[in-house]
């Protein structure tokens, strides 16, 4: 069964977002900013989509919002068309008077019956058919190039290549690319994502939404890597709600240390967005060798000119991009002596699908 979907614009970032018609009436938050902002009752573009998560008897999913305290929600008319064009009413942002409670930009109130973790999430749309061809053609070209390769390879050594050529290489010798080989969730500890640790560090990881798809693995296989230690280190999570130390001084990790981590891990959440100095400016405190930012955010102007503020003399930085490599990340970590890694969510994942965790 098909479930109808809305379309409607962020007023933040002005995206074109999707979200299931069950929250009319109620609030949602932006993937790409963040921007909280209602749910326009009976207005949108209703579209034929995938089955929602969590359907309730009438194939919608059950909405988290409490009726409006002075407006009553009004009933949702029938949806007859596979595309049917509405009238879009533009969302209105809205802001917490406290964990249950929204107001909006024109006075009215919401009640939220979950808090602030029950609010959904309005998707970016994408254009699958740009994407899937695109997808092919990069395919058809990789197996072509491959085939040439091995073609070469046999007619200039038939019985093959060197096998050590296809040993395991070190992280810091793959040319900005993880290799696959080294599972971070499996290799011996010490190490920061298969970054070998031998000296005292500081680790800033971005809790931005735009860090919501790698955001778990990335904190699990930091506590895999980091117990035991034999070396100082300090990891500071940083979302716009300010910026989390583990532990509060520079130390070789302990298993309690660990432990508390994974107990923040379980309950942590990637929403808003991070200011990635902020983190920085606490890690240089704890006075580390050498600083790893894990982001996929990309650099701003200001803040590439904040951070060579910050680090102190002789402080080398190391990046982990999650996603395609941002050149002014790689820029600026290159001039404080460092690497700028390019690292896939789908590496992450098969990474952990991999492990016995």
């Amino acid at each position: 069964m098909s479930a109808q979907v809305l379309e409607l614009n962020c007023p933040g970032c002005s995206q074109r977002l999707q979200l299931d018609v069950g929250f009319r009436g109620g609030v949602c938050r932006c993937d790409h900013c963040g921007k909280m902002m209602t749910v326009p009752a009976g207005a949108g573009r209703r579209r034929s989509a995938a089955r929602p998560d969590r359907p309730d008897a009438h194939g919608r999913p059950a909405s988290p919002f409490e009726p409006p305290a002075t407006e009553p929600s009004e009933a949702a008319p029938p949806v007859e068309d596979e595309d049917e064009q509405v009238e879009l009413s533009a969302p209105e942002p809205v802001e917490f008077i406290d964990e249950h409670t929204l107001r909006t930009q024109s006075g009215r109130t919401i009640r939220l019956s979950g808090g602030r973790k029950s609010i959904p999430t309005a998707r970016r749309r994408r254009k699958v058919i740009q994407a899937t061809t695109a997808l092919l053609v990069g395919l058809i070209v990789l197996i072509l190039a491959g085939s040439g390769v091995l073609a070469i390879v046999f007619l200039v050594d038939p019985e093959g290549a060197d096998p050590k050529a296809s040993e395991p290489l070190p992280v810091e010798d793959s040319f900005g690319r993880f290799d696959p080989h080294r599972n971070p969730f499996t290799l011996a500890p010490p190490h920061v994502l298969g970054l070998t640790l031998s000296e005292p560090t500081s680790i800033c990881v971005d809790a931005s939404v735009t860090s919501r798809p790698w955001f778990s693995l990335v904190l699990a296989a930091l506590r895999q890597g980091l117990v035991p230690a034999t070396e100082p280190v300090c990891v500071f999570v940083g979302s716009e709600d300010g910026v989390i130390s583990f532990p509060e001084e520079a130390r070789p990790w302990s298993p309690d240390d660990a432990g508390r981590f994974e107990t923040f891990r379980d309950d942590a959440i990637a929403i808003g967005i991070a200011d990635p100095s902020q983190a920085i400016s606490m890690a240089v405190d704890h006075k580390p060798r050498r600083v790893i930012v894990v982001t996929s955010q990309e650099l701003s102007p200001p803040v590439a000119t904040s951070i060579p503020r910050l680090l102190k003399e002789g402080t080398k930085l190391d990046v982990i991009f999650v996603g395609d490599e941002d050149e002014a990340w790689r820029a600026l970590a290159e001039s404080r002596g460092g690497r700028c890694w390019s690292l896939s969510v789908a590496q992450l994942v098969a990474w952990r699908e991999g492990s016995d965790l």
